[in-house]
């Protein structure tokens, strides 16, 4: 399995940062499962094509001021 990581922010100064390289991290689908028991849900109709019939399907709510990280390591919501 290939997982990519990724830095975001203004880091000029890498000298604070200490990575522990050995560290056991989540695998993809264990923070999956603990994404979607924090993912606020909404039940919604979901417009079709032209003439089909509207699907009704659970989707994350858009206005959702939810977390949206799990910590790697942890499995905790990073707020």
């Amino acid at each position: 399995m290939d997982f990519n990581t990724e830095l975001t922010g203004n880091f000029s100064d890498l000298s604070w940062i200490h990575t522990d390289q050995t560290a056991k991290t989540l695998s993809k689908e264990e923070a999956l499962v603990l994404f979607v028991q924090h993912a606020p849900l909404e039940l919604v109709y979901l417009l079709a094509e032209k003439g089909a019939e509207p699907a009704l399907a659970f989707q994350i709510r858009r206005d959702s001021e939810q977390p949206w990280a799990i910590e790697a390591t942890t499995g905790k919501v990073i707020n």
